[in-house]
């Protein structure tokens, strides 16, 4: 599977991004300076989600998991900020 098939989006279109489009849209500089507020937020949000009964309190704690887990990887250094995964 391409990345851009792998887009939310890309399957929609019968040709890539363009080149300047993806540079122009992408966020990862960002992403990489608040990715501590942006992992707890989506923790957070899966916990008021599990409350309200729209998912598991199963769900909710892999959500954490996973966030945790990217957390560690990015902490260390492996995380990978590819642009081309937004």
């Amino acid at each position: 599977m391409s990345k851009e098939s792998s887009k939310v989006w890309g399957g929609r279109f019968k040709e890539g991004t363009d080149r300047l489009v993806q540079e122009f849209t992408q966020s990862v500089h960002y992403d990489q300076r608040l990715w501590r507020q942006d992992i707890q937020g989506s923790k957070v949000h899966a916990e008021m989600l599990a409350r309200q009964g729209i998912i598991s309190g199963e769900d909710a704690k892999a959500i954490t998991e996973g966030l945790d887990q990217i957390a560690k990887e990015i902490e260390e250094g492996r995380f990978n900020w590819d642009p081309s995964l937004e």
